[in-house]
């Protein structure tokens, strides 16, 4: 019985051949595949004389390792899997984030919409951010969380001529080497009504007594070496209210320091890791965290 089979370009093909179908699916398949090499040659040859291209396209595919690594190299759990991500997702709504300013150095697009959501949900009377750099994370908690709600964040000094790193590794180096503390501020504190607290220190040695049991919502995204993502977060457990959270920033095998640190306090505490974002989160009351 002769059948007919339409073809993508709107070619139509009458045949009573029962291999038909398998020849136009290796057609198909094979034509896909010769357009692939097509566009790589063309992608390459471009990038010869544009090599932000092939930086872009390198960036890319690490980045897709990282992720796939969180799943299968960690003790840390899949954000799915806590009652805050079906809190999030019992509803569609809409939060205040920024796409196009996320400079080097700072929060991903993404990672700028998930921070907008998850303070947003949790309307936190009090944030902790361990590393302020451009603010630009900083913008992010100001325009998502309650007019009342107070927000500290910490940066080093802006002269960095009196840095002295304690503990220091080669990992706290390259973070002091490729940032710029002259970095023009995404936010105006004194435009704040006094809700945002500027603090300025090396959080090895930063005083953080005066806030232990007292903050809501703590961000950590300062030095990423292994001594001092320990030091952030044993100071980040003890400033945590009944209700608090810690966000850290950047969990991923580029940074060793922050995914050993994570893997280690996972063994004993519930740790997720947010999908398509180097975000990891602990939740003090893990069934309990409501607004």
């Amino acid at each position: 019985m002769e059948k007919t089979f339409a073809m993508n370009d709107g070619t139509k093909i009458r045949s009573n051949s029962a291999l038909t179908p398998y020849f136009l699916k290796g057609y198909y398949y094979v034509f896909r595949a010769f357009k692939f090499i097509i566009i790589s040659l063309k992608v390459l040859a471009y990038g010869i004389f544009h090599p932000s291209v092939i930086f872009n396209f390198l960036f890319g595919v690490v980045t897709e390792i990282a992720e796939f690594h969180k799943r299968c190299g960690g003790r840390v759990r899949n954000f799915r899997e806590a009652a805050l991500y079906r809190d999030l997702t019992a509803a569609v709504r809409f939060f205040k984030s920024n796409c196009f300013n996320a400079d080097f150095g700072t929060i991903r697009p993404m990672e700028a919409q998930v921070l907008a959501a998850v303070a947003a949900h949790l309307r936190p009377k009090t944030v902790f951010e361990m590393g302020t750099y451009t603010g630009f994370s900083t913008l992010h908690l100001i325009e998502n969380t309650p007019p009342d709600t107070v927000i500290y964040t910490l940066d080093l000094p802006q002269d960095k001529a009196e840095i002295v790193l304690r503990n220091d590794l080669h990992e706290a180096h390259r973070d002091i080497k490729n940032i710029n503390l002259n970095a023009r501020r995404h936010f105006d504190a004194a435009r704040e009504g006094g809700r945002v607290v500027e603090l300025f220190g090396d959080t090895m040695t930063f005083d953080f007594s005066p806030y232990y049991g007292k903050i809501d919502f703590v961000f950590i995204d300062a030095n990423h070496s292994y001594l001092y993502v320990k030091s952030d977060t044993e100071n980040a457990l003890r400033m945590l209210s009944a209700r608090g959270v810690i966000l850290w920033h950047d969990y991923d095998f580029i940074h060793p320091g922050v995914f050993k640190l994570i893997n280690e306090i996972a063994r004993d505490k519930r740790i997720y890791y947010i999908e398509r974002t180097r975000y990891a989160l602990y939740i003090k009351n893990a069934e309990g965290v409501r607004p």
